[in-house]
């Protein structure tokens, strides 16, 4: 029992104070070594920390490690094969994020396991929406033919609408959808999405980083420039809205504080090479200015919410 309210604190915390709901999960498990509740949460817990710094990979392989011993302890769950999934999407192993989340859905067919079938339907939908985004971005990134990923990417947001028909206040996931939008360049239909998900969340760091790069599309810099500040007042752990916004400082002009920020975010993930070039760029400007602009990145979705959260 003691151990069981040690998890449902930590339960409460997720989100808020991942932190703590891990150090309260650990004391779960040295209470009862088998929970595989405890462990499940602490990987919810592990997975927040990381999609707010991409940098702390060590954080996301927890995640990964108790994902995996709570699906290990307790088989007939689907909630720990959904949790699975969406560590293995953090670690862009997308055949096997698929793959448990087939097992999910199937396991949930039998067994809601607490949770209501609409709350499920909800949670299934809204992960596989994320796979074939996130997907579908690393495979643009690798430079498919466009007439590839485009597909993918309409098959991401007749997912994500299925989702949000179930839960139409979902900030993530309208986030989500906005991304898929705007990877497809159709920047109205990406706004609007952004604006609905702060409306419903104005604290969501990821989609008002994202709504700065429409902005910046629309040659918008001061608009963009607040937005990007208010998510890293959010967020300062976060690389990527650091590089965006040293994409806009250099946009306005500022080229020493674009090359501040974008050395910030390789000091911040030294893995990110999106933002290594950019300062890189900058370097090159300062030895012989060139019109090269530098590039922006889409964050990608945050913590969802709902029973999977």
């Amino acid at each position: 029992e003691q151990a069981a309210g040690l998890v449902a604190q930590a339960t409460a915390r997720l989100g808020a104070d991942d932190v703590r709901a891990v150090q309260l999960c650990a004391q779960a498990i040295a209470l009862a070594p088998s929970s595989s509740e405890a462990f499940l949460v602490r990987s919810k817990a592990h997975l927040n920390i990381y999609r707010r710094d991409n940098a702390a990979i060590d954080w996301r392989d927890r995640a990964i490690r108790d994902a995996k011993r709570a699906a290990f302890m307790n088989p007939r769950s689907w909630r720990c094969f959904l949790q699975r999934s969406r560590v293995l999407c953090a670690a862009s192993a997308f055949d096997e994020g698929f793959l448990d989340l087939a097992t999910a859905e199937a396991l949930a067919k039998t067994d809601l396991d607490g949770e209501t079938e609409h709350e499920t339907a909800f949670a299934i939908e809204d992960q596989r929406g994320r796979l074939q985004l996130e997907a579908t971005k690393v495979m643009k990134a690798n430079g498919a033919p466009e007439e590839r990923y485009m597909w993918k990417l309409v098959d991401a947001v007749t997912t994500l609408d299925k989702a949000l028909r179930l839960k139409p206040d979902a900030a993530d996931t309208l986030n989500n959808r906005g991304v898929a939008y705007f990877e497809a360049r159709n920047y109205e239909l990406a706004m609007e999405n952004f604006e609905r998900a702060l409306h419903h969340e104005p604290i969501n760091d990821r989609a008002l980083s994202n709504r700065a790069l429409v902005h910046r599309m629309r040659k918008q810099l001061v608009a963009a420039h607040a937005s990007l500040s208010a998510a890293l007042a959010l967020n300062p752990a976060s690389a990527i809205s650091h590089n965006n916004l040293g994409c806009i400082e250099r946009d306005l002009g500022r080229r020493a504080t674009a090359l501040n920020l974008f050395s910030k975010a390789v000091e911040m993930d030294p893995l990110y090479l999106q933002a290594a070039t950019n300062r890189n760029v900058m370097l090159s400007e300062f030895r012989q200015p060139v019109p090269i602009a530098p590039a922006c990145d889409v964050p990608l979705p945050g913590a969802p919410s709902g029973p999977g959260r």
